[in-house]
């Protein structure tokens, strides 16, 4: 019958429509704890790692300037030129995955900071695992998001205690 497809396809028309809404409520509060967790990582101390920079110092200085100065666009391409001569700068790495994210290439900064969280050697592996969480939170990854603050709250670091608000608001989102 005509009518029964009507009643069909209209019934599949609400529920499609409210699953979106549901969908976007969500997503919106996964946005929201991000805005609310994310800053910009403050990094001035250049010499922290001189043995790292000597390769690249001047790249370096340059780089961080412009992304001290929120020119993160300029600073991403510097960080670049400075992962091209000196791949094992972690410091570049990191700080051009948070440019990345300041430009909204939340992808490209996923794919920094899972190397960098990945790397044993890294003194910034904790502090690339919170800005993981939080770039999933973005993307709307919200099972890797879960595993990465998971993770963070298992042990002392300095993410543990806000790992364990997000997953707590995390939880009432569901």
């Amino acid at each position: 019958n005509a009518r029964t497809l009507i009643r069909a396809a209209s019934i599949l028309v609400i529920v499609g429509i409210s699953a979106y809404f549901i969908y976007s409520i969500n997503q919106n509060k996964y946005l929201r704890l991000f805005n609310r967790y994310y800053s910009v990582y403050e990094y001035s101390d250049i010499s922290r790692s001189g043995i790292i920079f000597n390769k690249n110092l001047k790249n370096m200085e340059q780089a961080l300037e412009k992304y001290n100065k929120g020119k993160y666009v300029e600073a991403s391409n510097l960080y670049e030129n400075v992962i091209q001569i000196d791949s094992e700068n972690i410091i570049a790495h990191f700080l051009l995955s948070i440019c990345y994210i300041e430009m909204g290439e939340n992808r490209k900064a996923i794919n920094e900071l899972v190397k960098l969280a990945q790397n044993e050697k890294n003194l910034l592996k904790e502090t690339a695992k919170w800005y993981l969480g939080l770039c999933y939170l973005k993307v709307g990854d919200n099972e890797n998001a879960l595993k990465v603050f998971h993770g963070l709250g298992n042990y002392p670091n300095y993410y543990k205690e806000k790992s364990g608000q997000i997953l707590k608001k995390i939880d009432r989102v569901k």
